[in-house]
C-alpha cells in the first residue's frame, strides 16, 4: 500500500482551538486552558473555500473546540463567513462554562442567530460538571430554547441534564463523587449507553479504570483502515491537522490542501498510518517495541484504542520523527 485513498467527508467539524475552560476527563482532544494556540479568521475562510470546492456535498459543518466561547468574535466570523461562503452549517458546540448570567448569555446567542447559526449543541455530563455548576448549563440551555427554538437545541445529554438536577446547581460536583453516589458500575455503563464514551484522549488514561482491561493481544484482529476512511464527523484543528473517526493526535496531512488529502496520503511519509491501516496494533506494537523499548502496561487495556494511544504517546516522547503524530501537545495534555 503506497496511498491510502481518504474519500471527501460529509460531515465534519472546525476545531476553532484546543483551549478549554475546563480539562474534563473524558475529553477526546485532550482539550484545557494550557492550550492557547486558535484558527486564524484567514484559515476559516480558506477551509470554508476548501470544503466548498472538494468536499461539496457535505451534510454541513459544526464549530467545536476546546470551548468555541473563549473566542466569541472568532466563533461569530466563523458562522458569518460559513453563510458568506455557501458551506452548511449545523451547529456550534459549547460546554456553557461562560453563561454566568441572562443578559451576556442572550446576547451572544442572539448574536449568532441573527448572523445566521441555525442550531446549538450544550454539553452536559458530570465531566463537564466537575468543572461548570450546573446552573450555567441550565440558563444556556433555557434561554437557547428561546432563542434558537426548542428543536434547535441539543442537549448532549438529556439523561445527564435532568439526573444532574438533583445536584446542587450552584457548585461544581467533583467527578469521585458522583462516582461513589451513582456507583462505578452504573455510572461506567451509563458513560457508554447515554454519553457515548470513547475510549481515546483523555478517557483512556483518566477513566480507564473503570472498564474491564484485556491483554494486548485481544486487539491485534483488525486494522484501523476503516477509520481513517470513514468520512463521517471528521475535524479539521487550528493547525490544519485533518482527524478522523476521533482519532485524536493522529494527522491525516494538511488540511490547507484538502484536494491532496482526498488524492490519497503518501504512507511513505506517514508511516505510522501505514502500519494501522495495515497491520493494525499489532504492527505498532511491534514498531514500539522493536525500536523505541515500549513495554505493555501489566493491567491491560480497555480497546484498541487505549493501546494505540498508550504507544503513540511513548513513542512522541522519544522521537518527532513521525508527521502524524500531531499535535505533539495533545500527548502531554492528556
Amino acid at each position: 500500500m503506497k496511498k491510502l485513498k481518504i474519500p471527501p467527508f460529509s460531515s465534519g467539524g472546525l476545531i476553532l482551538s484546543y483551549q478549554c475552560s475546563s480539562s474534563c476527563r473524558h475529553c477526546i482532544y485532550a482539550s484545557t486552558p494550557r492550550w492557547k494556540d486558535w484558527m486564524s479568521e484567514h484559515d476559516v475562510e480558506h477551509y470554508m473555500d476548501q470544503i466548498r470546492e472538494f468536499a461539496p456535498n457535505q451534510r454541513g459543518i459544526h464549530l467545536a473546540g476546546g470551548e468555541p466561547f473563549l473566542n466569541f468574535d472568532l466563533t461569530l466570523r466563523a458562522v458569518e463567513l460559513s453563510v458568506e461562503h455557501g458551506v452548511p452549517l449545523q451547529y456550534v458546540e459549547t460546554n456553557a462554562h461562560w453563561c454566568e448570567d441572562d443578559e451576556l448569555t442572550a446576547y451572544q446567542m442572539n448574536m449568532l442567530r441573527e448572523s445566521g447559526l441555525p442550531a446549538i449543541l450544550i454539553s452536559v455530563s458530570p465531566f463537564h460538571n466537575e468543572f461548570t455548576p450546573f446552573e450555567r448549563t441550565d440558563r444556556a440551555i433555557t434561554i437557547a430554547r428561546e432563542i434558537f427554538g426548542p428543536y434547535n437545541v441539543l442537549v448532549y445529554t438529556s439523561y445527564f441534564y435532568e439526573q444532574l438536577q438533583d445536584y446542587n446547581p450552584h457548585a461544581t460536583v467533583p467527578l469521585n463523587r458522583y462516582l461513589n453516589t451513582i456507583g462505578h458500575e452504573a455510572a461506567a455503563q451509563s458513560f457508554v449507553e447515554h454519553y457515548g464514551l470513547i475510549p481515546s484522549g483523555r478517557a483512556a488514561s483518566k477513566l480507564n479504570f473503570l472498564y474491564q482491561k484485556q491483554p494486548a493481544s485481544v486487539f491485534f484482529k483488525n486494522n484501523c483502515s476503516a477509520e481513517f476512511t470513514n468520512p463521517e464527523h471528521i475535524h479539521i484543528d487550528p493547525y490544519g491537522n485533518y482527524i478522523t473517526s476521533f482519532c485524536s493526535g493522529i494527522s491525516l496531512g494538511d488540511a490547507h490542501q484538502l484536494n491532496s488529502i482526498f488524492e490519497g496520503i503518501d504512507l511513505q511519509e506517514r508511516p505510522i498510518i501505514e502500519i494501522l491501516a495495515t497491520t493494525g496494533v499489532e504492527g505498532l506494537l511491534k514498531l514500539a517495541q522493536d525500536q523505541f523499548d515500549f513495554k505493555v502496561a501489566d493491567e491491560g487495556y480497555i480497546a484498541k484504542c487505549h493501546l494505540c494511544q498508550d504507544i503513540r504517546a511513548h513513542i512522541v516522547q522519544r522521537t518527532d520523527q513521525f508527521e502524524e503524530l500531531k499535535p505533539v501537545e495533545f500527548y502531554r495534555y492528556l
